[in-house]
This record gives C-alpha cells, sequence and structure tokens, in this order.
C-alpha cells in the first residue's frame, strides 16, 4: 500500500524493540512515536536515523491504533492501546460480556452474560434488592430494600 497522506500508521503500528534517535527505549506497537507531527507526518522520514523497520512498514488499509476509523473494517480507533476506554485495542467496541471492564460504565465483568452471578448480564455488582436472585449468596430478591414485604 501506498503512503497515506497524514496517516501516521508506521509511527504508531510497528514495536520498536531497538533504541533510536528520541526514543532511548524504542517503542511497543500503538505507541505514537515521538517523531509523528501534529499533521502526522514522520519527521524522520529522508533521515539516516530512522529505524529501518519504519520506511519498510507497508500498512493495511486500516491500521487499529491510528486514530482513524475505516467504516466497515473499524468499529473504533481512538488512537490508544488503553483496552478499558470507549474503544479496544483491536478497534472494536466495548461491550458487557467481552471479559475488560470498561472504566466509568461497568461495575464488573466477568465475559458471561449469566444474570445470577456476582456480575449480573448488564456488567453491575449484584445486590440484594437488585431483583436478580444471586445464586448461592441470597434466597430471596424482590427487587427492593424493604425488609418488611
Amino acid at each position: 500500500m501506498q503512503c497515506r497522506p497524514h496517516c501516521g500508521a508506521c509511527c504508531v503500528a510497528p514495536a520498536i524493540s531497538q533504541p533510536f534517535f528520541g526514543m532511548p527505549r524504542g517503542k511497543p506497537a500503538g505507541e505514537t512515536c515521538v517523531h509523528l507531527d501534529r499533521e502526522r507526518r514522520c519527521q524522520l522520514c529522508g533521515d539516516p536515523r530512522r529505524p529501518q523497520c519504519c520506511g519498510q512498514f507497508l500498512a493495511e488499509p486500516a491500521v487499529c491504533g491510528d486514530g482513524y476509523v475505516l467504516a466497515n473494517v473499524e468499529d473504533c480507533d481512538d488512537g490508544n492501546n488503553v483496552e478499558t476506554d470507549s474503544c479496544h485495542s483491536d478497534c472494536t467496541d466495548p461491550y458487557c460480556g467481552d471479559g475488560v471492564i470498561w472504566q466509568g460504565v461497568e461495575d464488573c465483568e466477568d465475559g458471561n452474560m449469566v444474570n445470577d452471578d456476582a456480575c449480573t448480564n448488564i456488567c453491575q455488582d449484584a445486590e440484594c434488592g437488585d431483583g436478580i436472585l444471586w445464586q448461592g449468596m441470597e434466597t430471596c430478591d424482590d427487587g427492593n430494600y424493604d425488609d418488611d414485604d
């Protein structure tokens, strides 16, 4: 694939295990290189200090982690490798039951859609009064906090 203007995938997608100019520890895949400018161009392009792998990088039409969503290929692309935010590092949308707690949205995440365990199928912690009988923990749950009914 030809280099795309304002793409920056070659500065985000590859893992570089060797130290190089400006990045003495290299960089993990998905981390943005310090040489990617605001216009998403590599500032080391043509510079002998540019790692060889960057020049050899061949982007797919969509590169997860480049910050751009390619329609019909990626659900989302927030340009980072954070699993617990609104876009997984594989560019899929988070959902209850995917096994990853979506910070600020889900209380729990047990990777299943079983409603009567410690984590309900809407990814909320099971508790007395939620109207769901938590197997092995509750003998009843009528959906309220009134002990006298």
